[in-house]
């Protein structure tokens, strides 16, 4: 099997292929987590409470099978999230996908928080992918 990193219609949008773990899930926003075997990076769902994995650079679009993906950069997306509300940005989660609600401050116990902006809705189904650099909020 191989994976090809792709742009459709000469469109922004940016696809790579990629390892992830087997509790990676399509919609998840990943960070790259290790270093590239052959033409695979290697990613993992994003964890905002852990600095060491921030920031994320993109999305699970697909999973191959238990630990290929192919992940998404930038561009539009669609049929990943559904209930979106056009115009509104989204943030990486708590469970590390994808939000209109900004998570809250950090406890005390966990000391920081990762808020990242990763795109704006278009419609319920499609949103632009765009990731932003994140902002780290103390408690």
């Amino acid at each position: 099997m191989r994976l090809q990193a792709s742009s459709i219609n000469g469109s922004a949008k940016q696809v790579l292929p990629a390892l992830c773990l087997v509790t990676d899930n399509v919609g998840d926003a990943i960070y790259v987590h290790g270093p590239r075997i052959g033409t695979y990076f290697q990613v993992t769902r994003l964890n905002i409470d852990d600095m060491v994995s921030v920031p994320s650079l993109g999305i699970i679009i697909q999973k191959i099978d238990t630990t290929h993906c192919l992940v998404q950069l930038r561009g539009l997306v669609s049929g990943i999230y559904t209930g979106l509300t056009p115009n509104q940005q989204l943030f990486v989660d708590t469970t590390g996908r994808l939000t209109h609600l900004i998570p809250p401050a950090p406890t005390p116990s966990i000391g920081k928080r990762c808020i990242q902006t990763m795109g704006y809705a278009l419609d319920v189904a499609v949103f632009y992918l765009d990731p932003k650099s994140p902002i780290i909020r103390v408690s």
